[in-house]
């Protein structure tokens, strides 16, 4: 593919791109504001090899745009990644017990395999590991919910063996309570 790029005005950069058919397969625009703000606006190709553009036809167009402060703004990001976490639910998977986690946040004061605040405020973060990180957490809090769960359901199946052995008892103690006492 070929790139040809030309120069509109000092803030202004229009380009198209042809592939070996020499036909314009559409293009984009990149310009900065007075502000330092960058903005990109891909423009379809209408076949033809020149276009004038107006502001509107840019502006109308825009699909992402960086900040002079830094912040980027766009509809969608996609970031590429490999070994998403679902081996969080293989079964020799080794989920750390509640109290080790405890020890952990007690000891550290943030999750394991997350960086600190510190680290995060110093390094920035890496947007496509904090999201498979931020992924692995919620399958874990997954698990621990589902253990939890268990653990209640088992309780309340205790529990309502208690609650029918107390209720057999006290129908023992009113049944004997109400029968007459036999003297020798």
């Amino acid at each position: 593919m070929k790139k040809t790029c030309l120069a509109i005005i000092a803030v202004f950069y229009a380009c198209t791109f042809v592939n070996g058919d020499d036909y314009n397969n559409g293009g984009g625009v990149i310009y900065g504001s007075i502000l330092g703000d960058m903005y990109f606006a891909p423009i379809a190709s209408t076949g033809g090899a020149n276009r004038v553009l107006s502001d509107a036809d840019i502006a109308n167009r825009v699909a992402l745009k960086i900040s002079s402060n830094g912040v980027v703004y766009a509809k969608e990001l996609n970031i590429q990644t490999s070994i998403f976490p679902d081996y969080v639910f293989k079964k020799d998977y080794r989920l750390m017990s509640l109290p080790e986690l405890r020890a952990y946040i007690d000891k550290n004061k943030h999750l394991p395999e997350i960086p600190s605040a510190h680290e995060a405020e110093e390094n920035g973060v890496n947007l496509g590991e904090m999201n498979k990180l931020l992924l692995k957490k919620v399958e874990e809090l997954t698990l621990y919910l589902i253990e939890k769960d268990k653990e209640v359901n088992d309780q309340k199946k205790i529990n309502q063996k208690l609650i029918d052995r107390l209720d057999a008892l006290e129908q023992k103690v009113n049944t004997a309570t109400t029968q007459p006492i036999l003297k020798h």
